[in-house]
């Protein structure tokens, strides 16, 4: 079972509410929102390769990421300076590729907006397109 410490208006379960028993999604509370990251560089004839979930153990996320508080520089981190999460579904719209993101912080909240670009940049990390490998570098040796 998870549970968050810490204040309800910067914390949220990433079950509660959201998953009413095995197998299914019933209220996706914010994960439709307009600040879902998008991302126009996402080759579409990599999305039969994009495997949200395990295969074998049903509704356990694959593209999942925990990552600091960018402003953390040199004190410690404690429960709050975190966000973690895993993409919950991905969208082609036209070119852009929208992703969302079930995360253990409402980025709505602005205690939290420093939280947007960590999580973008986590989601590119997931989906590849950070570090992209394409065919002259496969076929090259070193």
């Amino acid at each position: 079972m998870l549970r968050i410490i810490g204040r309800r208006e910067d914390h949220r379960s990433l079950a509660h509410d959201r998953w009413t028993g095995i197998g299914g999604c019933s209220g996706r509370r914010d994960l439709e929102n307009a600040d879902s990251p998008r991302f126009a560089d996402f080759p579409r004839n990599w999305l039969p390769l994009v495997y949200l979930y395990d295969l074998d153990l049903p509704l356990y996320p694959l593209l999942n990421f925990h990552a600091l508080d960018p402003a953390i520089e040199d004190h410690r981190s404690g429960e709050r300076d975190r966000v973690f999460g895993f993409v919950h579904h991905i969208n082609l719209e036209g070119p852009n590729l929208r992703v969302s993101v079930a995360l253990n912080k409402d980025l709505n909240a602005p205690l939290n907006k420093h939280y947007e670009e960590v999580v973008r940049q986590q989601c590119r990390v997931r989906m590849g397109l950070s570090a992209r490998v394409d065919f002259a570098q496969l076929a090259r040796p070193e």
